[in-house]
């Protein structure tokens, strides 16, 4: 398997030359990079060559929201059933916002971005 196949999910050149020479030499790499779907208070979802699974974020890059972000591209290894992040690849862009004081990542590497609001009622700016 290579890591051609991940470019459905967006994988490209800039994530493929953040991996060491023996990461990208193992066979089994290209199963072990997930990229972040969802994120919920107690576990994290990421889709990857072998479909969607639960990963288990490390206690270093807590506190997820200011550390991880759907869209994230990382890489992990086996840990029983779940998969445990070992880095997160630098992205191409996050957005950001800044909630009671701290920046909160919302989303990463995207390609297009839409900002929608009711026209119903007053909005503000």
């Amino acid at each position: 398997m290579s890591f051609s196949k991940l470019n459905l999910l967006g994988w490209s050149n800039l994530y493929f030359q953040q991996l060491s020479y023996e990461e990208i030499c193992d066979k089994n790499t290209c199963y072990l990079v997930l990229r972040i779907t969802e994120i919920h208070r107690n576990r994290i979802v990421a889709m990857g060559l072998t479909g969607e699974q639960s990963v288990i974020c490390g206690s270093e890059y807590h506190p997820i929201s200011q550390n991880l972000a759907v869209g994230d591209w990382v890489h992990t290894e086996l840990a029983n059933e779940h998969y445990r992040i070992v880095k997160i690849f630098e992205p191409k862009n996050r957005v950001r916002r800044i909630s009671n004081g701290l920046p909160q990542v919302i989303a990463a590497n995207l390609d297009y971005l839409w900002i929608v609001t009711s026209a119903n009622e007053e909005f503000n700016v």
